[in-house]
Parts: C-alpha cells; structure tokens; sequence
C-alpha cells in the first residue's frame, strides 16, 4: 500500500515570521523511481513547512484485501505493517514498524511509525532542522540542476 509520511520542518524564528497566512497552501513535487516527496506549508499552520514521503508499506494479505475492500467504503481503519521503502539521508528504513491509518476521505493512508529510536522516526515526531531539510532536498535533485 502507499501510504503519506509528514515530518515537520523546524524553521528558524525569523523565517517563520515571515511565511504565508495560515489560509494559504503552496507546493513543490520531488519524484525519484521509488519515492515521492512533497513539500509544502499546509493550511492551519501558519510557519510551518510539511515534507511529506510517499512511501511503500507491506501489510498482511489479508489487511490488503480489506483496505481495498474498505476503500471504496471509505471505511476508517488501522493496519499494522512495515516501511517497504528506502530513503536517502537514513540509515535502513526497510521494515520499520507503522501503522497504516485509513480515513474515510478516500484519500490515501497516512502512516505512523512505531519504532521511536529510528532516525526517521525522531525527524517524524520532533522534526527536522532547515538545514537537515536543505541536505534532503539536495540529495533527491538529480545531479544536472545541482
């Protein structure tokens, strides 16, 4: 399943102070062969900028036939799986314990991770520095617009 993994980026105060009103959302796309990202400042948090994986995890089959099944229902549900998906910047990102989070918006999943000592998973409940955002940003650009 894909799923979306937000991780905030702490900005310096004076940044902050200067970003768009709350109301307003702008982004910009990142796509290698496997992952997506997307950065953006998302509406209701004035001075925050979101990054956000598009990310691959494995589920049971049996919890892949019933997110399908509860997809079109738009059914709310949680499912235990593991990150199928490697990501630059991290050490080993595959099988990393998530919980696969389904709302009734048809939307896709969102995911939470479960393994609090990862570095990914500090990024996702603390956030990221601007500068650690700078890196990611450069390590996914392909390397003619560097």
């Amino acid at each position: 399943m894909r799923g979306l993994l937000p991780i905030r980026i702490r900005l310096p105060e004076p940044v902050g102070a200067a970003t768009p009103a709350a109301s307003t959302t702008s982004s910009a796309t990142t796509t290698t062969s496997s992952t997506s990202s997307t950065t953006s400042t998302p509406t209701g948090a004035a001075g925050e900028l979101v990054f956000t994986w598009g990310v691959w995890v494995k589920v049971a089959t049996q919890h892949f036939y019933e997110i399908m099944e509860g997809w079109s229902s738009k059914k709310q549900a949680i499912y235990p799986g593991v990150l199928n998906t490697r990501l630059p910047l991290y050490p080993n990102t595959l099988d990393i314990k998530v919980e696969l989070v389904l709302s009734n918006n048809g939307q896709r999943p969102s995911i939470r991770l479960l393994e609090r000592e990862h570095e990914l998973c500090k990024d996702w409940q603390d956030g990221m520095s601007l500068s650690r955002f700078e890196a990611l940003i450069a390590a996914l650009s392909p390397s003619d617009r560097r």
